[in-house]
């Protein structure tokens, strides 16, 4: 199975599912299961349990909400409120369109905001570039504020870029790049390192994953998977599979 290739549903309101018709849907769903349980069985199931809640659950509305404003200071905040108090003037006046001055005030109003947002964030932009190029060049952490605060859009590329003492510029950045991340790859040589120690621990490992290869798995019983059910918390998010313990609960004892 592959959870990161599903597609995770929203959580289920499960007060207004009918507990009834939900252990029919899934009961009719695993008649159809073959004895022997594999991967391709159990990933039946999970979607079977998936797919009768949600389809017996209420759809809500989605909410979509407004987008706010990357960058905030005086001048936009004085902007907003313009730019609202210019279109209450044009609604009141019946929205008029072609030459009319309530018209032309609302558009100015929200040029002039439109303006003072796009200098905010290049200013923003322009403080943190000139942020990190001050500080110490030679310093990872340096680096690593660089490669996370730059954001990947039009007109905002790194323009130079320092791994150790070597500088890249331009179509050599990606060079950079690569020479950091391979050398963060590479065993370093360091005579406090104890092989002796690292031998034990890759031993001890190998040990490790042999006994739990081998081990015999002990059978459940099915009053042991009813306590064990019974004993989960509720009211939690679901999983890549969008199972959720309420999807095990809800189940009648036949079920199992």
């Amino acid at each position: 199975m592959k959870p990161e290739e599903r597609v995770i549903s929203t959580k289920v309101n499960w007060r207004t599912i009918d507990k009834h018709l939900y252990s029919i849907s899934v009961k009719d769903g695993l008649v159809t299961l073959e004895t022997e349980i594999d991967n391709g069985n159990v990933e039946e199931v999970v979607k079977d349990l998936s797919e009768s809640a949600s389809n017996l659950a209420s759809r809500r509305k989605p909410f979509n909400s407004k987008p706010k404003l990357k960058v905030w200071n005086p001048e936009i905040r004085n902007n907003v409120m313009n730019m609202k108090s210019a279109y209450k003037a044009w609604k009141r006046a019946g929205r008029p369109r072609g030459e009319s001055s309530l018209l032309t005030e609302k558009s100015l109003a929200i040029r002039a905001l439109r303006s003072s947002v796009r200098q905010s964030i290049a200013k923003k932009v322009y403080e943190l570039k000139q942020e990190i190029i001050e500080s110490r060049k030679y310093d990872s952490r340096t680096f690593h504020k660089l490669v996370n605060n730059q954001p990947n859009k039009q007109g905002r590329i790194i323009t130079d870029l320092y791994v150790g003492n070597q500088r890249y510029q331009e179509d050599k950045i990606v060079c950079g790049y690569h020479d950091h991340f391979e050398a963060l790859g590479q065993q370093a040589a360091n005579d406090l390192f104890d092989n002796v120690y690292d031998e034990i621990v890759n031993i001890e490992y190998e040990l490790t994953v042999n006994m739990n290869r081998n081990q015999y798995v002990q059978p459940v019983t099915k009053i042991e998977l009813e306590k064990a059910v019974k004993s989960l918390k509720t009211g939690k998010a679901p999983d890549v599979y969008n199972m959720s313990v309420e999807h095990i609960l809800n189940y009648e004892d036949s079920t199992f």
